[in-house]
Order: structure tokens, then sequence, then C-alpha cells
């Protein structure tokens, strides 16, 4: 099944605009701070409560399980040869990021067309499908990726369209828009699913 889309690119909103939206991004958070405090204090340091930790769990990075397959994303080691590939896009996004947020795919049954793909951390599940964003090289030379769709009963998948130099980010179930950036770039990235009967 294929999915139709749109692509728009908008330019970022204007720096004074950025600097408002933080300074109320950071009171807010400072008053947070101020009105769980006394809760917190009464909880670890009067009822002597233990704190727990906040671990990942794996399974957020299953792509698929089902009878025929089981995809997960896995980290890349720097010894692999994929890892330039995963450092050069992360880099281009952001080029003040030590933060690898590029995985491999690995198939822990049967095999897939996606097996060892390069792909980020976007995994948007759809009714019967699942799109994920690809990393790849133009002819061993130029940076880019695809926006894929992978069908989980069949393990194949499709090219939706090149999206380039973009980390896909978020997902808007209302408006059916996927929203991208690129931290180097004056443009973030809108993709509008507009086969809306897949949802």
């Amino acid at each position: 099944m294929y999915t139709s889309i749109e692509i728009v690119k908008s330019k970022k909103t204007s720096f004074f605009t950025t600097i408002i939206l933080l300074l109320l991004y950071l009171i807010y958070k400072v008053l947070f701070k101020i009105m769980t405090a006394p809760f917190y204090f009464f909880k670890y340091k009067i009822l002597k409560r233990p704190r727990k930790l906040k671990i990942k769990i794996e399974s957020d990075n299953v792509i698929v399980e089902n009878e025929k397959y089981h995809l997960t994303l896995i980290g890349i080691e720097k010894e692999e040869e994929v890892y330039s590939l995963a450092k050069n896009f992360c880099e281009t996004i952001n080029e003040d990021t030590d933060i690898i947020d590029v995985f491999i795919v690995k198939s822990h049954n049967f095999s897939t067309d996606i097996d060892g793909f390069c792909v980020t951390s976007f995994i948007l599940k759809l009714n019967d499908h699942v799109l994920l964003q690809r990393i790849r090289k133009v002819n061993k030379k130029i940076l880019t990726s695809d926006l894929i769709q992978f069908c989980p009963s069949t393990g194949t998948f499709e090219v939706i369209e090149e999206i380039g130099l973009f980390e896909l980010s978020e997902y808007d179930d209302k408006k059916k828009t996927i929203s991208g950036y690129n931290l180097n770039s004056e443009e973030d990235i809108y993709i509008k699913i507009l086969d809306k009967n897949n949802f």
C-alpha cells in the first residue's frame, strides 16, 4: 500500500520569538521546581522513600513484532562501517551534537528487505505499515535520507520520497503531519499524509 504525501518547507521562527518562547519555558520550569520541591522533600527526606531510576525500555525501539517478523533498532558502534554515515548525518543536522541518534535495523527471526538499514529513531506505526527515515549516500558521496514505508506482513518496503538533510521528529495525529528539522538550516520540513484511509 502506498502512502501519498505532500512536503512543505517553511522558514523557521525569528530569533526574537525563539528567545521569548525559551524564556517562557524556563519560567515554567523554575515555577514547577518551586511548587514540587516541598513534595519531594517530604517524600524522600521525611518518609525516606527510595528514588527510582528512569530506565529506557528496550521495547521502545521495536519496529515490528508479529508472528513472522521481529525488528528492532540497535545502536551503532564506532568500529562499524555505517558509523561515519550516521555521524555525518547527525553533524549535518546539528553541528554541535555529540549524540549519534541513528540506528541499524536488526531482524531477530525471518529476514526482511530493510535488515541492516541505517535509520533515525523516527518510527510511525500506522494501521498496516510503518514509516521510517532511512539514511543513505547517493553514488557513495552525497548524504541524504528517505521516508520509507515498511509492510510488516510481507517484509518489503517502498521509498515514498527523498527528504534530504532533515531529521523527522514528531507526528501530529490531528493534522496528519510529520515535522522535521535541521538546526544548521533556516528551514523546517512538514510532510502531510494525504492518504487518510490508511489511518
